[in-house]
């Protein structure tokens, strides 16, 4: 990652977390790296843009972010 590095959320970013070569961002926004995502993202760690295969959609703020091997786990608040 260089200086350039910037996802551009929409609203606040509560965590990142990086697991080999994938950024993982979590909080409040609803677009950020260039995509439409609900406050879950999973990001280019060479350009901050939004993987385009990747989107669970949370439907709550996400606090916590955990990876292990290919599953991720998020924690926070349920909106509804």
């Amino acid at each position: 990652m260089d200086a350039s590095w910037n996802p551009d959320a929409n609203g606040v970013v509560c965590t990142i977390v990086v697991s080999g070569s994938d950024i993982y961002a979590g909080g409040e926004f609803t677009t950020i790296g260039g995509q439409a995502r609900n406050r879950i993202a999973k990001l280019n760690n060479t350009n901050g843009l939004a993987d385009a295969s990747w989107n669970p959609g949370a439907t709550g703020t996400v606090y916590a972010i955990g990876v292990s091997g290919s599953d991720v786990y998020a924690g926070g608040e349920l909106h509804q």
